[in-house]
């Protein structure tokens, strides 16, 4: 019979040690080995690098530089190859026309390839600011003949003061758990100084506004003080972004008026590369609710992917103002979410009692000038975002100066270029008339200037408005003011120096910096002399509804001084050597009738 294995109690236990050693061993050889790859999956990154209120790091040992983006942006590029395989890294800093959601930002900033939605977004936040982000797949040339697919992610934040902010990687080929990290860590040390949005507010805003905001929104400061709107905005739990516009604006028939949805389509800022953001609001169905509530619904616009879904609600107060409430959804978030957006602000909104705008409609018709204009001398001026010149206007005559022209021409800030060409006369008809020509140029330096749309506004008892699109098709308005404070825009901003104290509106057809937008029936101009300042006359206008101030600066003869516009948009005078000089190189630029 075999013995049995006797093992005593000190082996047993000595065996059991040795076991727990070995699997603590293992366990910290197990931790250096993952702390040491977590350390290999790190980039090493460069100092940091300021750009306004951006700072970040590039990673080092890529080759990088810095350039001009689009418009009048800055692009910070680096690139790394290895084996064939290139990795691109753009953080760029650029202009919105207003604080646009991020994924409509990403949509009309990139040219994305197919028809591409909010849907393939994503939540995501870049320190402590709420985005969006998206990757794509595109074809750098066609396949059929040798090319090859560039992947991209991209995700991008939009600040207060008209500004986003958009980081952006590519490789030629697919995305890997690698790159996924380089791309998140980057988005992760980007820091922004500008201050940050509170969770909830109660906002004070013009005319005797105001907002209390809940705590579930973030409510963006307004860093511009020509910017009269504030922004709310959300991240769903479903991540699709939603956010709330708050705009005051004069209602002066206490009710919605086809000049008011101008002035909301002039504040889009008319792009010819995605008309439709600006155009359906011109023709937005207009419903009303409760007393002094309107609500008005932009038509859906076909085949626009970067368009969210918005809807707009009226608040009209005791007095000739009142605010707009702009509610934007991008998917996820739907029609459902801005239903309950407007639940959460409607009985938080309070418009106090303002003053009627038939005194000031009055005093505007006090100071209509003569009907036959005077010739104006060989004037230029010189546009600049910040310091960057972006563009230029020319005033000018005719050889027997029967016609008074101006004609304006800028870069946008997707660096397409906008010229406008305006004329004044008068006819023994008809009398006093003004036509403006649009025409827009694509983003290469030597694109041509192409028609958009054509306006002619006539005046005579009533005010005839006609627009003319690029197809011929033409749009008639007739509208008859009372007080008759109709001033044509040749008188402006000119006539601006002769403002008293007292508030003054004007009707007109147009007027600086948005002398480009669709206006269908004349628009409402308020104006308003301020504290003069180191000698100059100073006068504060606004288009009703487009959500911008310009103040305009006199000398003691009434001469333009300069004026500044919201978005650090300025105008200042100027030669034609100097607009020679600043856009030599871009033909959109340096070509105008005569």
């Amino acid at each position: 019979m075999p013995l049995a294995w006797y093992f005593p109690r000190w082996r047993q236990l000595l065996v059991q040690m040795v076991m727990w050693i070995v699997l603590g061993a293992t366990v910290v050889l197990a931790a250096m080995l993952d702390h040491h790859l977590r350390l290999g999956q790190i980039v090493e990154l460069s100092p940091r690098i300021s750009d306004g209120p951006l700072s970040f790091s590039l990673p080092a040992g890529w080759k990088n530089w810095t350039r001009q983006a689009e418009g009048d942006g800055s692009a910070h590029v680096a690139t790394d190859s290895v084996a064939g395989v290139t990795r691109t890294l753009i953080i760029s800093r650029r202009r919105v026309p207003h604080p646009i959601p991020p994924a409509e930002f990403i949509l009309r900033a990139v040219p994305l390839p197919g028809d591409r939605s909010g849907d393939e977004f994503e939540a995501v936040t870049i320190d402590h600011w709420p985005g969006q982000s998206t990757h794509w797949a595109a074809e750098r040339v066609p396949l059929d003949a040798g090319g090859e697919l560039q992947f991209s992610a991209c995700s991008a934040v939009v600040l207060p003061g008209d500004e986003g902010i958009m980081i952006r990687l590519d490789k030629n080929a697919p995305f890997d758990a690698a790159d996924q990290r380089v791309y998140r860590q980057i988005l992760d040390q980007v820091r922004i100084s500008t201050t940050r949005p509170t969770d909830g507010a109660t906002v004070q805003l013009a005319a005797n506004v105001t907002v209390t905001i809940p705590a579930d929104l973030r409510v963006y400061p307004q860093s511009d003080p020509l910017r009269t709107e504030r922004l709310a905005a959300a991240i769903t739990d479903e991540g699709g972004w939603i956010s709330a516009e708050f705009l005051p604006v004069a209602i002066p028939e206490h009710q919605p008026t086809s000049s008011l949805l101008a002035g909301l389509a002039a504040r889009e800022q008319l792009d010819a590369l995605n008309p439709a953001l600006a155009d359906v609001w011109i023709d937005a169905q207009e419903a009303s609710g409760e007393p002094n509530h309107w609500t008005l619904t932009p038509r859906d616009p076909a085949n626009d992917a970067a368009a969210p879904r918005r809807i707009a609600h009226l608040i009209a107060g005791d007095g000739g103002w009142g605010l707009i409430v702009v509610l934007s959804a991008e998917p996820p978030a739907g029609a459902a979410d801005l239903d309950h957006l407007w639940d959460e602000l409607s009985a938080n909104v309070h418009v106090g009692k303002s003053p009627s705008l038939v005194a000031a409609l009055q005093a505007g018709a006090a100071l209509v000038p003569p009907a036959t204009p005077q010739a104006p001398g060989d004037a230029w001026w010189t546009w600049t975002r910040g310091a960057v010149p972006i563009g230029f206007t020319h005033e000018f005559s005719d050889h027997d100066a029967k016609y008074l022209f101006r004609y304006t021409v800028r870069r946008n800030w997707n660096a397409t270029a906008t010229a406008v060409l305006q004329q004044w006369g008068a006819s023994g008809d008809s009398g006093p008339w003004a036509s403006m020509k649009r025409s827009d140029a694509q983003s290469n330096l030597d694109d041509p200037l192409l028609p958009l749309f054509e306006q002619t506004t006539n005046v005579s008892d009533w005010i005839t408005t006609i627009v003319r699109d690029r197809g011929g098709s033409e749009a008639p308005s007739n509208i008859r003011f009372n007080p008759n404070a109709f001033v044509l825009s040749r008188y402006l901003p000119g006539l601006l120096a002769r403002l008293g104290a007292v508030p003054t509106a004007f009707w007109t057809d147009r007027f600086p910096a948005v002398e480009a937008e669709l206006f269908p029936s004349p628009l409402l101009l308020l104006a308003s002399r301020v504290d003069d300042r180191q000698g100059l006359r100073c006068v504060e206008a606004q288009v009703n509804g487009a959500g911008g101030l310009s103040r305009w600066y006199f000398q003691p003869n009434a001469t333009l001084d300069h004026a500044d516009f919201a978005g650090d948009l300025h105008l200042r005078p100027s030669s034609q050597a100097e607009v020679d000089a600043a856009f030599a190189g871009d033909r959109r630029l340096t070509i105008q009738p005569r």
